[in-house]
C-alpha cells in the first residue's frame, strides 16, 4: 500500500485489526483528541496550531460511544468512517501514521508501517513506557528443553504397584461433611442473674403513668388567659388595682371546684388590638380591631365594664389589618405572596431557551407528550415565537424588519431565529392540519420523530444539520442551520448574480457527495425521495447543503404547480417511483433533473400551456449530440484546455435517467463527476 491511500479505502480486515489494538483502554480517544480540523494532501505532517484547531470537541466523544452501543460496532470503526468520509482533503495512511506516532501510540502505528506500508517501524523513545522491550527467546528455549527433558525423566520412573493403587484408591474418596452444628450453652455471670431478679421486682409506678391512666384531669395551674385578656383595659402607671383584680379573679377561678373550660379559657385576643385601648383614660395608639375568637361572656365585673363590642365571628377578619392607615410597614402584605410566586415563575420560564421535554407546558398544545431518544436540545415553543417575532409572516429583509419568513414549502414553513443563539437559525413549523389534537400515531408525529431520532445522526459537510427539536407548542418545529444563500433553483432563475459553470460543477460534485453519504454511511441506505433544486442550499461560498430529507409529505401545496405525490416531486420521480418501485436510484433519476438544470438553468416544469417536465422537453429538443441551444453560457463557456465540459457534464445526466437496470449508483455517478473535475481548479 501507499502512503496517500485514503483510511476510507482500507479493507474491513484491517480496520477491524487497528480497532483491536485502539479499543483497549479507549486508546482511539487518544488518537482522537490530536485530529486537526485541516489536513494537506502530499505534506502528512498535522499538527495542531492556532490556526488550524481541534476536528472534534468532547461532544463528539459521547456520540460516538452511545452510536457504538445501539449500532454493536466498535467505536474505532465509527471514527474511521466519520473521519475517512469528511474534510476536503480525506485522511490517509501518511496522516494515520504521524497521527499514531504523535500520540505515542507505536503498537497501532507498527502495525501501519510494517503490516499496510510495509516500511520500517517508527523510531521509540529508548526510555520510558514507549520503550521497546527486547526479550531473548533464546534463554526462554533452553529452559524449556529442560522442562522437557525433567518431564520425560519423571514418566520414565516406575513407581511401585501398591503405592499407585493406594493414591488412587483414596483419591476418589470424597471427604463426609459433618452436617452436626454444634450447641452453643451461654453460662450467664452473676450480674445477669441479679438484674433478672431485679427486673421481677415490681416497681413505683411513676406519676406521668398514674396522670395517663386517670379518668378525670387532675387540677393543673393553667393560667386563664381570658381573664388578663378580658380586663378592663384601662393600663395605669404605677396603679396596681387592675392587676390585683385580675390576680384575685384568676385566683378564684383556679380555686373553684366549678371550673369550666370553655366559660374561662378560650382567650379573647380581640381586646389585645382594640382601636380604643386607652392609658390614664386617654387614646395612646389606633390598632386594628379583630373580632374575638368567641361569642363567650363571663360575668367578671372588669369585662362587664369594658367598652369593646363583641362580635359574632368565630375566626379573626384579618383583612383590618390592611385597611388600617397607621399600621406598621413592616407587616407583609400576604395576598401578594401568590402574585409574586407567578410572575417568578413566568419570568423564569421565558429566561431560559434551552429546555427539556417536560410534560407541565406552558401552552396549550394538540401535540402529545414525546419521549425522543437523541441527543439533540429541545426548545420550547414560547422562545421560538419570541425568536421569529411570533412566526411573523413577512418577507426576511434584515434585522431592522419585522418579517422573518425564509420561504414556504408544501409541508412547512421556514422562519429565521435571532437572539436563540449564538447565530441565526432557520426554524421550520411543521403544517398538522386543521386537527385539534394529534396523536402519537399519526404519521406527521411518527415522521417528525424519525427525522430528530434517526435522521441528526447522519452529519456530512454537505448536508443540512439539525440543530434541535421543538413538540410543546401548536405544532412540531425543526430547527436547522441557517444557510444564508438561499435555494439553488432561485439562484439558477431568479438570482442576478449568475452562477458560473465552474461553480455549478462544483455544486454537482457537493451533492452527489451528500446523496452517496446517505446511501453508504450505515448498512441500511437512506433513500431521500425528494431531490430536487429547491432543497439544496448554498451559502456565501456557494458550497451545496442539502437539506429537507427523509420526510414523507402528507399535504400538498395547492399553490405549487410542481405536482406531489408521498414520494416527492413529480418532476423528479423516475417512472418505476409511481408503481411503488422505491430504490437508491430514484435519488439517481432525480439528481439527473438537477444536473439538466445546472446545465440549462431551465425550471423541472415548464411553464407552457403544455406543462411538460424538464426531462421530456430536453428529450424532445436535443438532435443528436448537438446540446448548445440548451446550454446556459451566460455561466460561461463550458470548455477549459479544449475540453467541452458541457458535453461529457450532460452525458453524466443521461446516464441517470436511463431505465433502472441501466441507471448508475450515486457511488459511481460521484466517481463519474470526480474524473470530470480532477483536472480544473474550481476555485
Amino acid at each position: 500500500m501507499d502512503s496517500s491511500l485514503e483510511i476510507r479505502k482500507l479493507l474491513p480486515s484491517h480496520v477491524r485489526e487497528l480497532a483491536s489494538i485502539l479499543e483497549t483502554h479507549d486508546l482511539w480517544k487518544r488518537l482522537m483528541s490530536i485530529i486537526p480540523k485541516t489536513l494537506e494532501k502530499t505534506n502528512y505532517k498535522c499538527d495542531l496550531t492556532p490556526q488550524n484547531q481541534h476536528k472534534y470537541i468532547s461532544r463528539h466523544f459521547s456520540l460516538i460511544e452511545n452510536e457504538s452501543k445501539k449500532s454493536k460496532r466498535t467505536c474505532t470503526e465509527i471514527l474511521f468512517d466519520e473521519w475517512g468520509t469528511s474534510g476536503r482533503v480525506r485522511p490517509a495512511l501518511g496522516h494515520l501514521l504521524y497521527l499514531l506516532t504523535k500520540a505515542n501510540l507505536y503498537r497501532a502505528a507498527d502495525y501501519v508501517a510494517v503490516n499496510l506500508l510495509q516500511q520500517e517501524k517508527p523510531c521509540r523513545p529508548d526510555v520510558g513506557p514507549e520503550a521497546e522491550i527486547t526479550v531473548d527467546l533464546s534463554q526462554l528455549i533452553k529452559e524449556k528443553e529442560k522442562d522437557e527433558e525433567i518431564e520425560k525423566i519423571l514418566d520414565n520412573v516406575n513407581y511401585v504397584a501398591e503405592a499407585v493403587t493406594l493414591i488412587r484408591t483414596h483419591s476418589n474418596k470424597i471427604p463426609k461433611k459433618d452436617n452436626n452444628i454444634p450447641k452453643i450453652v451461654i453460662t450467664p455471670d452473676e450480674e445477669e442473674i441479679n438484674s433478672t431478679i431485679e427486673s421481677n421486682t415490681p416497681k413505683e409506678i411513676s406519676d406521668m403513668i398514674e396522670f395517663s391512666n386517670t379518668d378525670n384531669p387532675v387540677d393543673v395551674n393553667i393560667p386563664n388567659l381570658s381573664l388578663i385578656m378580658k380586663s378592663n383595659g384601662e393600663i395605669t402607671n404605677g396603679n396596681s388595682d387592675v392587676t390585683n383584680s385580675i390576680s384575685n379573679s384568676y385566683s378564684q377561678t383556679t380555686n373553684s371546684s366549678d371550673y369550666s373550660y370553655n366559660d374561662t379559657y378560650n382567650p379573647a385576643f380581640s381586646q389585645i388590638l382594640d382601636s380604643t385601648v386607652r392609658v390614664d383614660g386617654e387614646i395612646k395608639e389606633n390598632i386594628p380591631n379583630l373580632p374575638i375568637l368567641n361569642n363567650s361572656i363571663t360575668t367578671d365585673e372588669n369585662i362587664q365594664n369594658n367598652r369593646y363590642e363583641l362580635s359574632d365571628s368565630v375566626l379573626p377578619d384579618f383583612t383590618v389589618l390592611h385597611q388600617q392607615s397607621d399600621i406598621p410597614s413592616n407587616i407583609p402584605d400576604l395576598s401578594m405572596l401568590q402574585v409574586n410566586n407567578l410572575a417568578t415563575q413566568n419570568s423564569n420560564s421565558t429566561n431560559f431557551s434551552l429546555e427539556t421535554n417536560s410534560k407541565n407546558r406552558s401552552c396549550s398544545s394538540p401535540l402529545p407528550n414525546l419521549s425522543l431518544d437523541t441527543v439533540l436540545p429541545h426548545y420550547c415553543y414560547q422562545n421560538l415565537e419570541i425568536s421569529t417575532n411570533n412566526f411573523n409572516d413577512g418577507i426576511y429583509r434584515g434585522h431592522n424588519f419585522e418579517g422573518r419568513l425564509l420561504g414556504s414549502g408544501e409541508f412547512g414553513t421556514v422562519y429565521l431565529a435571532t437572539d436563540l443563539l449564538n447565530e441565526p437559525v432557520a426554524v421550520k413549523k411543521l403544517h398538522i392540519g386543521d386537527v385539534e389534537i394529534v396523536n402519537v400515531d399519526d404519521e406527521v408525529t411518527k415522521q417528525f420523530r424519525y427525522e430528530v431520532e434517526v435522521l441528526s445522526k447522519y452529519k456530512h459537510e454537505n448536508l443540512l444539520s439539525i440543530l434541535g427539536y421543538s413538540c410543546d407548542g401548536s405544532t412540531y418545529c425543526l430547527l436547522y442551520e441557517y444557510i444564508p444563500g438561499g435555494a439553488l433553483r432561485d439562484r439558477l432563475q431568479n438570482a442576478p448574480n449568475e452562477l458560473s459553470w465552474k461553480s455549478r460543477l462544483n455544486i454537482a460534485m457537493g451533492t452527489s457527495k451528500a446523496i452517496s453519504y446517505l446511501h453508504s454511511a450505515f448498512p441500511t441506505p437512506l433513500i431521500h425521495r425528494d431531490i430536487k433544486s429547491a432543497n439544496i442550499l448554498l451559502d456565501n461560498n456557494n458550497q451545496p447543503k442539502l437539506g429537507d430529507f427523509g420526510l414523507i409529505k402528507l399535504i400538498p401545496n395547492q399553490k405549487n404547480n410542481t405536482a406531489t405525490t408521498v414520494f416527492g416531486t413529480s418532476a423528479y420521480m423516475p417512472r418505476e417511483a409511481f408503481a411503488g418501485d422505491i430504490s437508491v436510484k430514484l435519488d439517481t433519476f432525480s439528481f439527473g433533473v438537477v444536473l439538466l438544470e445546472l446545465l440549462t438553468s431551465l425550471p423541472p416544469i415548464g411553464n407552457g400551456e403544455d406543462g411538460a417536465d424538464l426531462v421530456t422537453y430536453v428529450g424532445e429538443t436535443i438532435e443528436g449530440d448537438d446540446i448548445s441551444n440548451l446550454v446556459d453560457y451566460k455561466a460561461g463557456c463550458w470548455t477549459e484546455g479544449a475540453i467541452n465540459y458541457a458535453k461529457n457534464f450532460y452525458k453524466i445526466a443521461q446516464s441517470c435517467l436511463e431505465e433502472k437496470h441501466r441507471r448508475p449508483t450515486m457511488l459511481q455517478v460521484k466517481v463519474l463527476l470526480d474524473d470530470l473535475i480532477k483536472n480544473i481548479d474550481l476555485w
